[in-house]
This record gives C-alpha cells, sequence and structure tokens, in this order.
C-alpha cells in the first residue's frame, strides 16, 4: 500500500454562547496523517453500493484513525461517509462536501 497523501482531520466546532470561548469556523485540528488514498470508480460504485456516485475516495491505513468529521486532501474537503476496519487493516470511503 502506497502511503503518499497527506490528509489533515478536522473535528467540527459548534458556536458557543460563552464569550471567552473563542470560535474557528475551520473546526478543530485533530491529527495530520499520511495515507493511501485512490478514487472511488463509478463502476464499483454501482456495482457494490447500487449507485453510480462521482467524487468519491477510499483512505485505507495500517493503524486506527480518530474519529473525525472532515478532512482536508489537497485543499478538498471530505465527508467520511462508511468505514470499515479488517484486522489491522482500515478503510473509510469519503465523499467530497458539497456535491451530491
Amino acid at each position: 500500500m502506497n502511503m503518499s497523501t497527506h490528509v489533515a482531520l478536522y473535528v467540527s466546532q459548534v458556536e458557543s454562547e460563552d464569550p471567552t470561548v473563542e470560535y474557528d469556523p475551520k473546526g478543530n485540528l485533530v491529527t495530520s496523517v499520511t495515507v493511501n488514498i485512490t478514487n472511488l470508480s463509478a463502476a464499483r460504485a454501482y456495482r457494490d453500493y447500487g449507485q453510480v456516485a462521482y467524487n468519491r475516495k477510499i483512505m485505507r491505513t495500517v493503524t486506527p484513525l480518530p474519529i473525525f468529521d472532515y478532512c482536508l486532501i489537497d485543499g478538498v474537503k471530505y465527508l467520511p461517509l462508511e468505514r470499515q476496519q479488517v484486522g489491522l487493516r482500515n478503510s473509510i470511503m469519503l465523499k467530497e462536501a458539497g456535491v451530491q
């Protein structure tokens, strides 16, 4: 597995009524990791999930990742859709934010 893509994982931050809490609309950075990213083809999406889906990626790691709300890959925001863990290997399907 070629681990060559740098990904920043974020947790969304909610607005607070407390004036002492500083609000950052970008959210809080959980961690930055180097992972394997591949595109999910429309043919495979149709075969495995029954629908043609574009702008989807699969993120694979050997170690477990912390829980995150979204990630940035090359400046593009992606949301996690589905997580799988088999033994030590983890895979997360990602969907580009704002795209149906």
